[in-house]
């Protein structure tokens, strides 16, 4: 990911990511309960790739607080009875941060 720094206080982050499936599962809670299951791994592409944008705000000389936005551009299904019944599904993430340098520069 690039890191494009303006005026000492904010970078502009923007790039690319990939990512390796390493498990399935679901989780609930809500009015009706709560739980947990696992789900079957073979459902789903076990690589994915998108692209990142975000701000990072710099706090002091090793702090650094934001958010990034990541959208996956590979459809995550790979079964075709469940594609029929989910369509096209890609992973779409949200993070905020702290990050605290460490050592020198």
């Amino acid at each position: 990911m690039a890191s494009i720094r303006l005026m000492d206080v904010v970078d502009l982050q923007v790039g690319g990511y990939a990512a390796y499936l390493l498990s399935a599962n679901v989780k609930t809670s809500g009015d009706l309960g709560s739980g947990s299951d696992e789900v079957d791994k073979d459902n789903f592409k076990s690589m994915d790739a998108g692209i990142v944008g975000g701000i990072g705000f710099n706090v002091g000389e090793t702090m650094q607080i934001g958010i990034r936005y990541l959208h996956g551009l590979t459809d995550v299904i790979d079964n075709a009875d469940l594609s029929t019944v989910v369509g096209d599904a890609q992973n779409r993430c949200l993070q905020l941060y702290l990050a605290v340098g460490l050592g020198g520069q």
